[in-house]
């Protein structure tokens, strides 16, 4: 998933007026590595060895001093579950917020990653919990662009993940290869341009390598990487008809023929 979208990601800040018009934001630190790699700009923000957002990261998207100060303040505080590997989804999020507000990018990526590490402890309630505060979190960041006239009936919000889960009680805390269920995913798209259907049953299978033409399409882009790439997920965009087509007319004005639609 990190290759997939930093390919995409890179493909479209080169076909974008401004670099600084994307970004991603996860708390991850593994999102630091692969994201530097494929992206001219990134920006992570994960927490240092003093257990504070990096000042580096923050520079690189020239955020306002007194917001990276915030937000180490909260960190002092907040209880971290998962130390320094893994930041609290709700000051990803709010980070997030804060970036869409003094940056207007108009490709952004979050990561949210507590259900992850719930399911992985095998901690089934508290794994609920985390995934209906993320759903709280996207509720705010959708409620942010319907806010925004920048954004306002512009903007899709493409929901997803990168693995899926085991399909038993045995299994449903891992994700590997081997692990019946896991390779099956789920998305959730809402915007301007998909209608909404609510959730679809009995509809043809789609892949996730299929994301990247998408999330390009999304953009007004036709995806072209180095190998083949996947069709989009055409189902997602309406289908705009075109007008009646009008009868053909002939006029004549000033002894001239006029064909005239």
């Amino acid at each position: 998933m990190l290759l997939l979208g930093s390919t995409v990601c890179l493909f479209a800040q080169n076909k974008l007026p401004y670099a600084t018009q994307e970004a991603p934001i996860a708390q991850w630190t593994s999102f630091a590595a692969n994201l530097s790699r494929f992206c001219k700009t990134y920006s992570t923000a994960p927490l240092d060895l003093q257990n504070r957002i990096s000042d580096s990261l923050y520079q690189q998207c020239r955020t306002s001093e007194w917001v990276k100060d915030a937000l180490n303040e909260q960190l002092k505080s907040v209880s971290k579950p998962w130390g320094k590997h893994l930041r609290p989804d709700s000051l990803t999020t709010a980070y997030a917020l804060q970036y869409l507000r003094q940056h207007a990018p108009r490709v952004l990526h979050i990561g949210l990653g507590e259900t992850d590490e719930y399911a992985h402890e095998k901690k089934y309630a508290e794994y609920l919990q985390a995934a209906q505060a993320n759903d709280r979190m996207i509720g705010q960041i959708w409620q942010f662009v319907q806010s925004s006239p920048r954004y306002r009936n512009k903007t899709t919000l493409f929901i997803t993940t990168d693995h899926g889960r085991g399909n038993s009680p045995a299994t449903w805390h891992k994700h590997h290869g081997w692990v019946n269920g896991a390779e099956e995913i789920w998305f959730a798209v809402m915007g301007p341009q998909t209608a909404p259907l609510g959730e679809v049953e009995n509809s043809a299978p789609y892949y996730q390598c299929q994301f990247a033409q998408t999330f390009a399409a999304f953009l007004g882009l036709e995806y072209q990487g180095d190998k083949a790439v996947a069709l989009k997920i055409s189902d997602l965009f309406i289908k705009r008809s075109l007008p009646p087509e009008q009868p053909i007319t002939n006029k004549i004005i000033d002894n001239q023929l006029i064909t005239k639609k």
